[in-house]
């Protein structure tokens, strides 16, 4: 289930860049 980790943690990752981050969640 990587590939779900990692869709997960560019979506994080995407939305956070929205806010003005550059750091992924860790959830």
């Amino acid at each position: 289930m990587d590939y779900l980790i990692k869709a997960g943690i560019s979506s994080s990752r995407l939305t956070f860049k929205g806010f003005g981050e550059e750091q992924p969640i860790s959830t």
